[in-house]
């Protein structure tokens, strides 16, 4: 768990403010950073990165669910964009 920590941390501190991100975890349940994905503003990358800081190991590997969470996300905002353009 603390090497996902740290190459997840590394991650998030190389993101660029026109970037766009969200962490979705996983075990036998899913949960995630935010409900949408977030611009990669100093505060958000902070408080992402105390999420982090918080999660553990424990119970199963619920992949499914946490890739078809992520996906969503992602739809909804290839669709968000779309409706600006």
């Amino acid at each position: 768990m603390e090497q996902a920590r740290a190459a997840l941390s590394y991650c998030l501190k190389g993101l660029r403010p026109a970037d766009r991100f969200n962490v979705v975890d996983f075990s036998t349940s899913v949960r995630s950073f935010s409900e949408f994905l977030v611009q990669a503003a100093p505060d958000s990358i902070e408080q992402a990165l105390e999420y982090v800081s918080r999660m553990e190991a424990s119970g199963g590997t619920n992949i499914a669910d946490a890739l078809d969470k992520a996906y969503a996300s992602s739809r909804q905002a290839r669709s968000g964009r779309d409706a600006c353009s």
